[in-house]
């Protein structure tokens, strides 16, 4: 009786190992979407005057996170205080408008806005075989422009030596973002550098990573943009201030995926998790270079002598996250299933010796 329950945990055992290497080694699925999260917040943005005289017609634009291809669908959103008007621009980017009339020494004001997101976990596992030239005209995603400096003479020198070590499309895309991953310092600087300045001067920030890759990944003939946002861990009723979250990234396009993520500036930490994934740690809330998703612009001080300040922040409410993909269940199950049957076996199979020599 013994011996046969010990055949059954082994035969189990062996099977959930078996069962886990073919998941784990089996052909990866091209598109594996594996966790769905849902972020309920406030953004929070307070306008200060720490001078001694009025300040007078204080603009204010905030840019708004929107449906962003499989990755970002807003699922609600309210403004605590209506604002004037609501534009957008030719990339796709949905910004609203206040004006302060008058904002007196030592006052503030704030604008709430509330919002439910929910973030698609994806892997694109592409491979060159499965990639063809995009359908549609994607020629606004090819030109250089300010930032996007890619018909500089060495960005182009650079990308060339990049395609000649590549052997594909996916190779290109990974090679820049390896090569800008080894050879970029990351540091934060003042303003907006363009694609030539971060290579000529060997660092940048995130946004001059993220301008980098798209302007090397263009030189090659690759449609690319640039993505501003929150990059952050966002956990249950936190409170993150501006300095901590403010992210830029990048995109590169190929068909039939569509836009595939690629953020260098994380990836000097974590190279293989922010090349083609996307994850609950980046909200997207523009598309294209220089675009700031809070902007104050200028205002009256008759007296000279305001002090407007602008703080934001994100207050985190509720982070929800299920995972979606039986694969990635079945392999963690498996995996810890099988070591414990083992144990098991080995527990009974030495307790039966014992048994027997006793």
């Amino acid at each position: 009786m013994m011996s046969k329950a010990l055949t059954i945990t082994l035969a189990v055992a062996v099977l959930l190992s078996g069962t886990a290497a073919v998941a784990l080694f089996s052909k990866s699925p091209e598109v594996d979407e594996y966790e769905v999260t849902t972020v309920d917040l406030n953004i929070v943005v307070t306008v200060q005057n720490l001078g001694s005289a009025p300040a007078l017609d204080i603009p204010l634009r905030l840019a708004l996170p929107n449906n962003h291809s499989d990755i970002q669908e807003i699922k609600s959103i309210h403004f605590h205080q209506e604002p004037e008007r609501l534009t957008n621009d030719t990339w796709g980017n949905e910004f609203i408008h206040y004006t302060i009339d008058q904002l007196d020494p030592q006052d503030s004001v704030n604008f709430t806005i509330s919002i439910k997101v929910k973030l698609v976990s994806i892997d694109y596992n592409i491979r060159d075989s499965d990639v063809y030239p995009p359908k549609e005209n994607m020629s606004r995603y090819l030109e250089p422009s300010q930032f996007i400096s890619a018909n500089d003479p060495g960005v182009i020198e650079l990308a060339r030596e990049i395609a000649a070590d590549s052997e594909n499309l996916v190779d290109i895309a990974w090679n820049t973002y390896e090569w800008i991953i080894e050879n970029i310092y990351y540091q934060q600087i003042a303003g907006e550098w363009d694609a030539a300045t971060t290579l000529k001067n060997g660092e940048g920030g995130s946004a001059e990573l993220g301008n980098l890759f798209v302007a090397l990944m263009r030189a090659n003939g690759i449609p690319a943009r640039r993505i501003s946002g929150w990059g952050h861990g966002f956990s249950d009723y936190t409170s993150v201030q501006l300095t901590r979250f403010a992210h830029g990234w990048a995109e590169f396009y190929v068909e039939p995926f569509g836009w595939i993520p690629v953020d260098p500036t994380w990836g000097q930490r974590h190279k293989v998790d922010n090349f083609a994934r996307s994850d609950p740690r980046h909200i997207i809330l523009t598309r294209g270079a220089g675009i700031h998703f809070m902007t104050r612009g200028a205002y009256s001080d008759p007296y000279g002598t305001t002090d407007v300040d602008t703080d934001y922040r994100l207050d985190i409410k509720e982070v929800r996250t299920r995972n979606t993909s039986f694969r990635r269940d079945l392999i963690k199950g498996s995996l810890f299933a099988a070591p414990c049957l083992l144990a098991v076996f080995i527990l009974i199979k030495y307790s039966r010796r014992r048994r027997i020599h006793s």
